[in-house]
């Protein structure tokens, strides 16, 4: 339904309106009128914004200052809402935990007058300070402390009865030399036996209480699964290609992509088994794994070749007769033959190397080569046995014992 109200209001933003920010990251568009007619105070403005865009305890940025929202009228007609907005004049310092951080804030107090950024003390020793109410300010509470003007202050109640505000009370108190009273952090030392330990390890840069919020960060659940990897018998595990990446589940149901580093120390290529790695994952900033969820991969190593068949070695002995009706192995006195030597592997000749040798005196052995030799009989009277013994050189082992019938007169 059309509404002029509506209308009119978009319109005049368009037209005069400000793009601010609002807790230093969110834009928004808004109008401003001054506080009150007449009025020459610059710390205070009106400010008109749609509806449920802005809410009071909220820091806008506005021409590089920031401003508190304070309290607001009724909506308008449901259209826009009129704020009262009120100039920061003070920023005031905490270290909570290891941190430092930095809160915008208004800072009230019966007994002095602030002018810009002085104090004009009238026995001044109480004071009040506005911030916004924020998971960060939540953690502050009594005895926490800051600097300002060169006085420590001191927390001694903290108000939260007014809507996403947190009002400080706070009492002046003794500094010590466990204070930076230069750059306002109090207690940033803490002393450790004779030394004085810095508890921001030389991180004074602060947060703004909108930077960082105490809701836990996206949270791992689960990773992807991968399938088996399979391998031959004799892999080096350099040479199995494993994801490098995996992706990863959020509590906020998100999906990252995370760097895992695998645990592959199990490993055996030479046995044949199933192993499964597991791998850690490399956490990116703005999520947590509290779990200690891994991934995890198989790697399958195939069965083993079959053993090869021993290689079959064989020998082979030929005599070569002096006269062709001479009988093998059997030397008459005066006569001779040669015999050769042939070596097989799997059926296959190959060189062979041997040295030969007789057992009996009654013949001699001559013109010996790598693969054979001559043996002679002299003029002898009687029947002899002499053994032809074959060395293969290469393995040092007798392979051929053959028996010569050596006759005489």
């Amino acid at each position: 339904m059309y509404n002029p109200l509506q209308y009119q209001f978009n319109n005049s933003l368009d037209k005069y309106g400000y793009d601010i920010k609002v807790n230093t990251t969110v834009d928004v568009r808004v109008m401003f009128k001054e506080y009150e007619e007449g009025s020459s105070t610059t710390d205070y403005k009106y400010m008109l914004v749609a509806n449920g865009l802005i809410n009071q305890g909220d820091i806008i940025t506005l021409f590089d200052e920031q401003w508190f929202v304070l309290g607001k009228n009724v909506s308008i007609n449901d259209v826009y809402t009129k704020f009262v907005i009120r100039r920061c004049n003070f920023d005031i310092k905490f270290i909570l935990g290891d941190k430092l951080y930095q809160f915008p804030s208004i800072i009230e107090g019966d007994k002095f007058f602030i002018g810009g950024d002085n104090i004009l003390p009238l026995s001044a020793d109480t004071l009040q300070a506005t911030l916004p109410l924020t998971d960060v300010t939540k953690q502050l509470q009594e005895l926490n402390c800051f600097i300002k003007w060169g006085k420590k202050w001191e927390i001694q109640g903290v108000d939260y009865t007014k809507e996403n505000l947190a009002i400080l009370h706070c009492k002046v108190t003794g500094t010590s030399h466990l204070d930076d009273k230069e750059n306002e952090i109090a207690d940033r030392y803490e002393q450790v036996g004779s030394e004085k330990v810095d508890k921001l390890n030389g991180n004074i840069t602060p947060i703004l209480p909108f930077e960082e919020s105490t809701k836990p960060l996206p949270n791992i659940v689960s990773v992807a699964t991968f399938d088996n990897i399979q391998v031959d018998y004799g892999t080096l595990i350099d040479d199995i290609v494993l994801p490098s990446t995996v992706a990863a589940t959020l509590n906020d149901d998100t999906v990252v992509d995370l760097v895992v580093t695998w645990d592959t120390s199990s490993y055996d290529g030479e046995v044949t088994a199933i192993y499964t790695f597991g791998g850690t994952l490399e956490l990116v900033e703005g999520v947590t794994n509290t779990n200690n969820v891994m991934a995890s991969i198989k790697v399958v190593v195939g069965e083993a070749p079959p053993e090869p068949e021993p290689e079959v070695t064989r020998y082979e002995i030929t005599p070569i007769l002096q006269y062709q009706d001479d009988t093998p192995y059997e030397i008459w006195y005066n006569s001779w033959q040669k015999y050769s030597i042939k070596k097989f592997i799997d059926d296959a000749e190959v060189v062979g190397n041997f040295t030969f040798e007789l057992s009996s005196t009654k013949a001699n052995i001559s013109e010996i080569t790598n693969n054979s030799c001559k043996v002679s009989v002299a003029s002898i009277v009687g029947k002899y046995v002499a053994n032809l013994i074959v060395t293969d050189t290469d393995t040092n082992v007798i392979v051929i014992e053959k028996e010569i019938n050596i006759k005489g007169k």
